[in-house]
């Protein structure tokens, strides 16, 4: 079958309707556009550390969001929601990587790396200070607000969704955007 000459809205009415053997198709046909721009924002990104194959899974990440969350009704073109959604996964993926938080992740070693070295240049591997001292000042931080506030920032630092911590903290919507006001001043304030 030539990938070419498959109509994406009948595929995708197929997969609706819980024919899922059909995504493999769609997953094929959109394969060189998810390749280039896999290419494209890897080429920014392997001097964080990361590996071709790991932001090649997030743009098939951001197809299958665009497969589960097509509407018909919308006056939109398959492909440009398709580019889309995976342009704003690896915009997402691109931003994640390059903060500070994935940096210690990214200079790791693999447990095969470590096999190939010996002990005594294990026990030279030593935290660099800044990021010792930034989760110090993060703790710090932590330590300086309410209970509840540290919990809320806790949740928040963490990537929990707003939904999340509201049904694990127990919090209405409205108390919750207190909280993080509060949190948001604070941290103004001591010029975090």
């Amino acid at each position: 079958m030539e990938y070419k000459d498959i109509n994406d809205y009948e595929v995708l009415y197929l997969v609706e309707e819980n024919q899922s053997d059909y995504k493999e198709l769609i997953f094929k046909k959109y394969a060189p556009i998810l390749k280039r721009m896999t290419y494209s924002y890897f080429s920014k990104m392997k001097h964080f550390g990361v590996e071709y194959d790991d932001v090649y899974q997030e743009a098939l990440i951001g197809l299958n969001y665009a497969i589960d969350n097509f509407d018909f009704n919308k006056n939109i073109k398959f492909y440009t929601y398709v580019v889309l959604c995976v342009k704003s996964k690896l915009s997402s993926y691109y931003i994640k990587c390059s903060n500070g938080k994935q940096k210690i992740l990214n200079d790791s070693m693999t447990f095969m790396q470590m096999n190939d070295l010996d002990m005594d240049s294990l026990i030279s591997v030593k935290f660099d200070d800044t990021y010792l001292s930034f989760y110090n000042k993060v703790l710090e931080f932590k330590n300086s607000l309410t209970r509840k506030q540290g919990q809320v920032f806790e949740l928040k630092y963490n990537g929990f969704s707003n939904a999340d911590i509201c049904k694990l903290l127990d919090l209405t919507v409205k108390d919750l955007y207190y909280y993080l006001r509060l949190i948001r001043k604070k941290l103004i304030m001591e010029d975090f």
